[in-house]
């Protein structure tokens, strides 16, 4: 497939409107850029697309601040999962069906996003981090190699750890990095997508910034219940995305 006006159009569009996400909110850069630009082109084509855009944005929303770097690091079992079950769901890829993966993704973002909603005191005990934790990056990891797609999953699990501000978006940073890598590396191996959709995908890099920037001026200017109201409408946004893409795919 050709890299034509349209392609060009839906990614530099949909990396600047996913770049605002998740600068207010430290996630939806892949929620919102991924459905968009899968409306012109393949499923894994638009995953490839996102990757270097979307690496950029979290390498630089990583660092934690001075002071939070070791409760930051304490969530290294949910990275180290995130990266080998992404593996296995890039070579799932090629197996599932794009209409049924959006449709259930956008089921399971809907669940997430209501009962946060109808519980806004919810917080997971220090106890169930890591029993819940992992499963949740296994199956983070797993839509994520399969469609870029692990914030429906990652987001209402840090929210409901209560973190703050300093501590939750360079978490998701890193879950998201370590999401990416493996991602791009096995893409490349098994030979998914044109090499050069990645090269393409270097143009996407300063739209995504961009709206980084602008979403992290929103985010300054918001208090911690407002924060967490945001990134609940993230996800009930992000799930009408995936199932208006599960009619269309």
């Amino acid at each position: 497939m050709e890299i034509g006006p349209t392609v060009i159009a839906a990614t530099l569009l949909g990396c600047f409107l996913g770049g605002i996400v998740k600068g207010v909110s430290g996630s939806g850069l892949p929620q919102v850029a991924v459905p968009l630009i899968a409306l012109v082109t393949s499923v894994p084509i638009a995953v490839a697309v996102v990757q270097l855009p979307a690496m950029s944005i979290n390498l630089a929303q990583a660092r934690p601040q001075r002071g939070a770097s070791s409760q930051v690091l304490r969530h290294w079992p949910i990275f180290l999962t995130l990266f080998g079950a992404t593996i296995l769901g890039v070579g799932m890829l090629r197996l599932a069906p794009p209409s049924l993966l959006f449709a259930f993704m956008g089921t399971v973002t809907i669940l997430a996003a209501t009962f946060l909603v109808a519980k806004p005191g919810f917080g997971l005990p220090e106890k169930l981090r890591l029993p819940l934790g992992i499963p949740v990056a296994l199956a983070a990891g797993l839509s994520a190699g399969l469609s870029s797609l692990a914030g429906p999953f990652l987001v209402p699990y840090y929210v409901a750890l209560r973190l703050p501000k300093e501590v939750f978006i360079p978490a998701i940073s890193l879950s998201y990095l370590a999401i990416i890598v493996p991602t791009m590396i096995f893409f490349l191996y098994w030979e998914l997508v044109d090499p050069r959709f990645f090269l393409f995908s270097l143009v996407a890099v300063i739209p995504s910034l961009l709206g980084m920037l602008a979403g992290n001026r929103l985010r300054q200017l918001v208090d911690e219940r407002q924060f967490r109201s945001i990134v609940l409408v993230t996800l009930l946004t992000t799930a009408a995305g995936l199932l208006v893409k599960a009619f269309v795919a």
